[in-house]
């Protein structure tokens, strides 16, 4: 969440205006491609937007079913989860009831009051995920890193923007220039925890290109680039010689799974669908023509 309230400062004194980063994203993005304000929004300002966002659910609403498709075989209704890596099936086997043993002991002995004082003297059904993060009072607030509401389709468009040069349906939001500067000089760097959210696996970083867009150049998401919420949001696009996608996806339940794997799922097969439109395009027409889709 820091930072976010970070850059929204740095914005604030960089823009003319002065502008917020929510107020930004109105103004300079969602007027000119046509964006409704009530599907792209950093912090509510109306009625209108906080009656369109669907409430997140629970971290441990459907944990128990996660945990008995990463343990039990296929035949016993397992391995449903489009989850390839052994480390995180190894970890979520072990943390689901290790953060249930949790919870039932801060439930019964006030375990968070113990390592945390004075914290439980807060609203306790406000504390517990999700119903901060579906709070009104939550909702209301322009958190940049943390309180975007979006659905696929303004997520997408936004992603078609950067894989077509910086525009799209003419109007322009980025210079072709500051897009590739945008894109570049890709840093690696930890996110704190030391999981590579690039690979279906563990690594110590991840690479940051100069917006601060993560690049998945491994084996997983090779060749998207983008970000990912724990909401289980994505916004990433994909480049390629043959074809360009922005892709957009919005869950509603907040991801046990830190590489988003369900996503992940529908990424791999859009890229075999686009794959194939093009293959078959370039039978039939003899020629490589670049599909924009």
């Amino acid at each position: 969440m820091s930072r976010g309230w970070i850059v929204n400062e740095i914005v604030r004194r960089v823009d003319p205006q002065g502008r917020t980063i929510g107020e930004i994203i109105q103004e300079d993005i969602n007027v000119p491609l046509g964006i409704d304000e009530k599907e792209l929004f950093i912090g509510a300002k109306n009625e209108q937007q906080l009656n369109n966002i669907a409430d997140i659910s629970s971290i441990f609403a459907f944990s128990w079913k996660t945990w008995q498709s990463i343990v039990y075989p296929s035949f016993l209704g397992g391995q449903t989860v489009p989850l390839k890596s052994w480390w995180l099936k190894f970890w979520l086997a072990l943390g689901i009831p290790l953060g249930h043993l949790v919870a039932y002991i801060n439930e019964n002995n006030g375990l968070l009051d113990l390592v945390f004082p004075g914290v439980t003297d807060l609203d306790d059904s406000t504390l517990q995920l999700p119903n901060f993060v579906n709070s009104r009072v939550v909702r209301e607030l322009e958190m940049p890193s943390a309180n975007g509401h979006s659905n696929a389709r303004s997520l997408a468009k936004l992603a078609t923007v950067v894989v077509e040069g910086g525009s799209i349906d003419g109007v322009r939001l980025m210079s072709q220039q500051a897009v590739k500067r945008a894109v570049g000089n890709g840093v690696l760097d930890s996110m704190g925890f030391g999981a590579r959210l690039t690979n279906i696996d563990f690594h110590p970083s991840n690479t940051f290109t100069n917006a601060g867009w993560c690049d998945f150049s491994t084996a997983a998401r090779d060749g998207w680039v983008g970000w990912l919420g724990i909401g289980g949001s994505l916004l990433q696009w994909y480049t390629k010689e043959n074809y360009r996608i922005g892709f957009g996806f919005c869950g509603t339940m907040m991801h046990l799974i830190p590489t988003n794997e369900r996503g992940l799922a529908l990424q791999n097969e859009l890229s075999r669908c686009c794959e194939y439109i093009y293959n078959k395009d370039q039978k039939k027409d003899g020629a490589r023509i670049p599909s924009k889709l």
